[in-house]
């Protein structure tokens, strides 16, 4: 064995940025190919599946003039986010694709390798910059690790956090042009870097941290061409900013339903401790992984306050010796310590997010504490063979053990049945996760089951819409119409949700209550002109009662969203002014 690994070590050193890039890819594969076969799950229904605006290539400017989601026939994309690379991507695959799942993940997982080869890059020029011995090893082993760690697999194998990896993308893009820049300041850096900024803000905001960590690199290790990224970053800046609140008129708004949107600044404050060693603990203990974490500690007398703070204070301590003691105030070090406090500051919900912690939020982070470990093996003297080979053996065994967390996990997003199942066990307050799983549930034929999870949601977050039209729609299955009008109804108290306002109007026209299903559909058609259903069941309804012109108007307009066979019969029918029966 230790022959063997000598023989390895030896032969990787030798290796060309190209092949050593490949290995990356080839364990990468490895490690994410079974997602290829996953579905869509969660968000993606809404993003992808029912987004009629991304399934066609013309739509394209509308890409630009909203946020991310689309559903029930709205003319615009809605959402609290900008972040109009991610529903371009979906676009582009889905003109490719259609909407086989499986281009979806190639994509996602093919950019991930990408960033894990970018890193590899970026670290090589940063180490070689401090040189650092063995730059090129070093770079290769964390872009090894960045390429399987569990801790951020969701970002990976959940097509709606795509913007994840297309945000990192382009900043690490942007970072490796202003170190060109320093190797040579031509136009063209300055040019590329600026592009690449924008491009990456336009990923997801969170691309604004990469500026202070550039900022940072040169104040370290380039001060007197400080100006750069700050001059460079500025236009990209300024074009987001307009295209954002002027052009797509997407204001900073945050989720009034989540936990920790409820919640007051002191106790999202008092939440941070636990925000921070949720993180840590995805680093170096990727064992339990799951979605919708919306955890908020309230007092600070709790355990997950106090509790969890004496033990960052202590992690702080044990920093900051390793930091002066050890590494005698090392600059790579605290460059990177800074690079991690940065890019999580973002996501610590001062201002309140759409949920309190999220694995796949943790895709750029995670770059800086595999940075400042990296600068520790550094200044790590082994010099007797046995123990490099022992080190290597370690490092071996953890990469082997961390892939194969992430193939697991990679496993539990197959479908929305199989996620939410293994995620309740660890996760069963959100009340996200109990609404979602409770679908699926009623998609299997359980509606018993169902309408528990149903109740569990609605005990948990009573302001919501989601949970109230789901249970109604339980209600309505077993024959019990009025209390499903009242669900609905209590939907649409809490706020606008398009199920619901297509199973209200649905309701009332099996009811035949054409008065109400007119006096409902004209309003809501407002603010959904392209809704199938609404103008489905609008035209009926005003044909029923007499007026013909304007059912006329309605079902040509639903023969153009759907043109079917029955659609076109109606048509027929209502243009010859015939009886027309309903089953």
């Amino acid at each position: 064995m230790t022959r063997f690994l000598q023989i390895v070590i030896t032969k990787i050193k030798t290796l060309s940025f190209f092949k050593l890039s490949l290995i990356i890819f080839i364990i990468g594969f490895l490690t994410y190919g079974n997602t290829l076969v996953n579905g869509f799950v969660w968000d993606d229904e809404e993003q992808i599946v029912n987004n009629t605006l991304i399934q066609n290539i013309e739509n394209l400017p509308y890409l630009f003039g909203g946020s991310t989601f689309n559903t029930a026939g709205s003319d615009s994309l809605s959402g609290l986010y900008y972040k109009p690379l991610m529903p371009l991507s979906f676009m582009i695959n889905f003109a490719i694709w259609g909407d086989n799942a499986f281009g979806f993940h190639l994509f996602q997982i093919t950019l991930h390798f990408l960033n894990a080869i970018l890193l590899f890059k970026l670290l090589i020029k940063i180490f070689e910059s401090q040189r650092i011995v063995n730059s090129k090893m070093l770079a290769f082993i964390i872009a090894l690790f960045f390429t399987v760690h569990p801790g951020i697999s969701e970002a990976v194998s959940y097509l709606s956090s795509t913007q994840e990896v297309i945000y990192t993308f382009f900043s690490l893009l942007t970072f490796i042009f202003a170190l060109k820049y320093l190797e040579n300041n031509k136009l063209s850096n300055w040019l590329l870097f600026s592009l690449f900024l924008f491009l990456g803000l336009i990923g997801k905001e969170s691309a604004i941290t990469v500026i202070p960590i550039i900022v940072l690199y040169f104040f370290l290790f380039a001060r007197p061409k400080i100006l750069f990224p700050i001059l460079s970053a500025f236009p990209s800046v300024l074009f987001y900013l307009f295209l954002r609140f002027i052009v797509a008129k997407v204001s900073l708004g945050s989720s009034h339903v989540v936990p920790i949107a409820q919640a007051s600044l002191f106790e999202r404050i008092i939440t941070i401790p636990y925000e921070l060693f949720s993180y840590l603990r995805l680093f170096f203990f990727p064992k339990d992984l799951f979605i919708s974490q919306h955890f908020v500690v309230k007092q600070i007398t709790e355990p997950h306050f106090w509790g969890i703070l004496t033990i960052l204070v202590v992690v702080t301590i044990v920093i900051l010796y390793t930091w002066i003691k050890l590494l005698q105030k090392d600059k790579l070090f605290l460059f990177f310590l800074l690079w991690t406090c940065f890019s999580l500051s973002l996501v610590l919900n001062l201002f309140p997010l759409d949920m309190t912690v999220a694995e796949r939020w943790f895709y750029f982070p995670i770059i800086g504490i595999f940075g400042m470990i990296a600068t520790i093996f550094t200044k790590m003297k082994v010099k007797k063979e046995s123990g490099k080979l022992f080190l290597t053996f370690i490092l071996g065994a953890i990469l082997i053990l961390l892939t194969g967390r992430t193939i697991i996990r990679n496993q539990n997003w197959k479908n929305g049945l199989t996620l939410y199942t293994n995620d309740i066990q660890l996760n069963p307050e959100a009340f996200d996760l109990q609404n979602n799983y409770g679908v699926e549930l009623f998609r299997s034929g359980k509606k018993d089951e169902a309408k528990i999870h149903f109740e569990n949601s609605i005990a948990l977050a009573p302001n919501w819409t989601t949970n109230y039209s789901n249970l109604g729609v339980i209600y309505e299955r077993l024959g019990d119409e009025e209390e499903a009008e009242k669900l609905y109804k209590k939907t649409l108290e809490n706020g606008d949700y398009y199920l619901a306002v297509e199973n209200l109007a649905s309701l009332y026209f099996r009811q035949k209550k054409y008065s109400e299903v007119i006096t409902f559909c004209e309003e809501q058609i407002k603010y959904r002109p392209y809704n199938l259903k609404l103008n489905y069941t609008l035209a009926i309804s005003l044909y029923q009662t007499g007026k013909i012109t304007e059912g006329l108007k309605y079902i040509r307009i639903t023969y153009q969203l759907y043109p079917d066979t029955q659609v076109k019969n109606i048509l027929t029918i209502m243009e010859q002014g015939k009886e027309l029966k309903l089953e």
